[in-house]
């Protein structure tokens, strides 16, 4: 399991593996918790399944972040396919959230209610 590691410099977003949630973690002076900085971080090309949070998801797989463009652009960077999955509530799920060029789309969406897969197209199928 991986959680980013945030390069505020940068403005990027590293995969650290951790195998503790309390030892492997600490509080930046953000507020924010996460890897410390002396694990390494791995290449995002190697993790298979990326966890996408949002303000707002769409049912064509559209997400709308916070405005950083952190996941945008970890997940343009990619050169091996992963699975990217969006996490939220029923309530973050919109007809449309406005989406430009160099937004990503997550594959499938995670809500307590239901799961949704996105097609490529654009449609998608409930399950």
């Amino acid at each position: 399991v991986c959680v980013p590691r945030v390069d505020w410099e940068t403005l990027a977003i590293a995969p650290v593996p951790i195998q503790d949630m309390i030892d492997d973690l600490s509080v930046t002076e953000r507020g924010v918790r996460q890897p410390q900085e002396h694990l390494p971080a791995i290449d995002i090309s190697a993790v298979e399944v990326i966890v996408a949070p949002a303000v707002g998801f769409d049912l064509a797989g559209g997400r709308l972040g916070r405005g950083g463009g952190f996941y945008d652009r970890v997940l343009s960077s990619r050169t091996t396919p992963s699975a990217v999955l969006g996490v939220g509530f029923e309530a973050q799920v919109l007809d449309e959230v406005p989406m430009e060029g160099h937004d990503q789309r997550v594959d499938a969406l995670a809500t307590p209610a239901r799961l949704i897969e996105f097609a490529r197209s654009g449609k998608d199928t409930e399950e």
